[in-house]
């Protein structure tokens, strides 16, 4: 799939499609052509999210808006990025699950989950401490996604006892 328009003797790919409909102009989220009785797709809408500093807890449905949802949406942490979680409750990075189009996940950095609590140290009269927590997830995938991962997917460990 892909569409290219020619501009000023070079073939580009366009980074955004647009029609007039009722003297406004519009983005196309996807693109068909009618060939030989069969509609072919050939473009689809994109939005590019870049990760370049460090981030506490990713959950894209509230990062994303509904339009840039519609399309396929490529998520790209950049290299010695950390994507983290400060509780072990809640992923580092959660997708959530209502992009329409395709999810591309791009890790050149680090996607960390918590570390688990320690537990209560023992004593000579009191015996062994207490059991640590439950580490935190790191990825959290509630959808298909298109992964690349150059970098670290970690889960939180757990605390010492």
């Amino acid at each position: 799939m892909s569409l290219s328009i020619k501009d000023e003797g070079a073939w580009k790919e366009p980074t955004k499609v647009e029609i007039k409909s009722g003297g406004v102009w519009k983005e196309v989220l996807i693109g068909s052509v009618n060939v030989s009785g069969t509609w072919k797709e050939f473009y689809r809408s994109t939005y590019n999210l870049v990760i370049s500093s460090n981030t506490n807890r990713i959950y894209l449905p509230s990062i994303l808006t509904a339009a840039q949802k519609l399309g396929d949406v490529v998520v790209t942490i950049n290299s010695g990025v950390y994507v983290y979680s400060d509780i072990t409750n809640g992923a580092a990075f959660h997708t959530g699950n209502d992009i329409a189009g395709t999810l591309t996940i791009i890790n050149n950095g680090y996607i960390y989950g918590a570390g688990g609590a320690g537990g209560a140290g023992g004593s000579a009269s009191s015996g062994n401490g207490g059991t640590g927590g439950d580490g935190g997830t790191g990825l959290f995938v509630n959808m298909d996604i298109l992964l690349t991962n150059n970098g670290s997917i970690l889960g939180g460990g757990g605390g010492g006892g």
